[in-house]
């Protein structure tokens, strides 16, 4: 047991910060048990017969390195992600779909490894040829898994942008009709200012009569203005 945790000594490499959020270390706990399960998947079919447990050995390397990428990118894809929310950023990045996608891709990837080195246990020995195809057809899995995650249409980031686009119309038609409102509302103070200008100069006038000293000039001035204001003749 000593032997096979120094032989996978890159399982103790794991990240520990106290600033990481609740969700980040909930989503790497499952990935640890994940990557554990994979591990107790291998050990346990290497060890069955001898004659399988040889052929086996052979891809046992590379299934472990396989493990090693999947945990390393999928620990970086949890940060990246972490980051971008507790930033506050408006496109939220669906890590947990795009997570479960690899875990399937790599899931057939390693199923199909055990399938193949189980229908070669029963035949005899394979040549360096035979070696070469399995290895092939072990990576064939694990790129079209790759590429059929790629492929796989965001539907939560397209809802997303969609009801961004939505939200952005609507505050331009909120904008606009803001802007007319207030256009509105301009025209009706200038009217009210010159309401009030033409009064301030009635009463200046008004004033004006009353101070001064003539009692015919007065009277005509006061006559004019009356007769404008109620305009009469």
């Amino acid at each position: 047991m000593q032997q096979q945790q120094l032989a996978q000594s890159w399982w103790f490499g794991s990240l520990k910060n106290s600033r990481q959020s609740p969700w980040l270390i909930s989503t790497l706990a499952e990935l640890d048990e994940k990557t554990k399960q994979m591990l107790r998947l291998v050990e346990d079919d290497a060890d069955s017969f001898a004659k399988r447990a040889e052929m086996y050995y052979k891809k046992r390397p590379q299934l472990v390195s396989m493990i090693e990428d999947f945990r390393r990118a999928h620990r970086s894809l949890a940060v990246r992600c972490d980051q971008l929310r507790s930033g506050g950023a408006a496109c939220r990045v669906t890590a947990a779909l795009g997570a479960s996608r690899l875990d399937r891709s790599w899931a057939r990837s390693i199923s199909s490894d055990k399938g193949e080195v189980e229908s070669r246990s029963s035949a005899s020995d394979s040549d360096d040829d035979d070696d070469d195809s399995e290895e092939s057809e072990v990576d064939d899995p694990e790129q079209g898994g790759e590429r059929r995650g790629r492929e796989t249409p965001d539907a939560d980031l397209v809802k997303l942008m969609g009801e961004v686009e939505r939200l952005k119309e609507e505050n331009a038609a909120l904008k606009s009709e803001i802007a007319g409102k207030d256009e509105e509302k301009r025209d009706v103070i200038r009217q009210l200012a010159l309401s009030l200008q033409i009064l301030k100069e009635e009463h200046a006038g008004l004033r004006m009569c009353i101070k001064d000293g003539k009692t015919k000039g007065p009277i005509s001035e006061f006559k004019k203005l009356t007769r404008k204001l109620f305009g009469r003749q």
